[in-house]
């Protein structure tokens, strides 16, 4: 992480790798801190979590170049009913800038570097 943009993983923004759970592959996102999203909807924010987060993603991933899909995926076996789907991981659904998904023997090391 770089400190000048967060020391914690709870606020910010950050690079982070997702791995699927059946271990099919891994998402490389820029994702933003769920703690701080969801404390702040819970208490100032005229949005839910879930929409505050959508929305802080949509204004960043404007003012960024790349490659990418942006905005949230589809995270395994996802849907709005899955309760099996922990916080956290709705987090990182919803607080996704820019995704990536690789497949698992589907990428080369060069890929991954550029």
């Amino acid at each position: 992480m770089d400190p000048e943009i967060t020391t914690s993983t709870q606020r910010g923004y950050y690079i982070v790798l997702l791995f699927h759970p059946e271990g099919e592959g891994f998402y490389l996102t820029l994702n933003q801190g769920w703690k701080n999203i969801s404390d702040y909807a819970r208490s100032d924010s005229l949005y839910s979590s879930k929409e505050l987060a959508k929305r802080l993603s949509n204004q960043l991933s404007e003012k960024v170049e790349s490659n990418f899909i942006n905005g949230s995926y589809n995270y395994y076996k996802d849907d709005e009913e899955n309760k099996s789907l922990k916080e956290n991981a709705k987090g990182y659904k919803y607080g996704t800038i820019f995704y990536k998904y690789y497949e698992k023997g589907n990428y080369n090391d060069d890929e991954l570097q550029s």
